[in-house]
């Protein structure tokens, strides 16, 4: 809802990128496929349910203890979820060009979802 497109398809590109560089430098991984679209969205809303369930990991979806979630670990395996975050990037490699800021890396994604959040929510929508 809050996460653009453009910006999923941006951590697509860049953690297919980034699996592609890591591969080359380090030998292929079997089983890895290029992450879709569709895969992101499921990787952030499980990385983002278990923040709001305060699971002890993310990797507790697939567990059989209490944070279990079976509805949600249906989406994606384990062994999946798992090869995503090891290449798992937002943003290629960028100089930090003098800047002092530690989130200049990050700050295009930040910008784009500020942006995001200011036309989808409304303080009077609230009331």
């Amino acid at each position: 809802l809050f996460v653009p497109d453009n910006c999923i398809q941006n951590m697509v590109t860049q953690t297919n990128m980034y699996a592609k560089k890591f591969q080359e430098r380090f030998g292929s991984e079997e089983g890895w496929r290029p992450v879709t679209a569709q895969e992101m969205k499921a990787f952030l809303g499980f990385v983002v349910s278990t923040s709001v369930h305060r699971c002890e990991s993310v990797l507790s979806i697939w567990s059989a203890g209490f944070f279990s979630n079976r509805s949600i670990a249906l989406k994606m395996s384990q062994a999946r979820f798992e090869k995503i975050l090891k290449y798992f990037h937002i943003v290629a490699f960028r100089p930090s060009q003098g800047c002092n800021q530690g989130l200049y890396k990050i700050q295009p994604f930040l910008d784009s979802l500020q942006q995001s959040f200011s036309h989808t929510f409304r303080p009077s929508q609230t009331q």
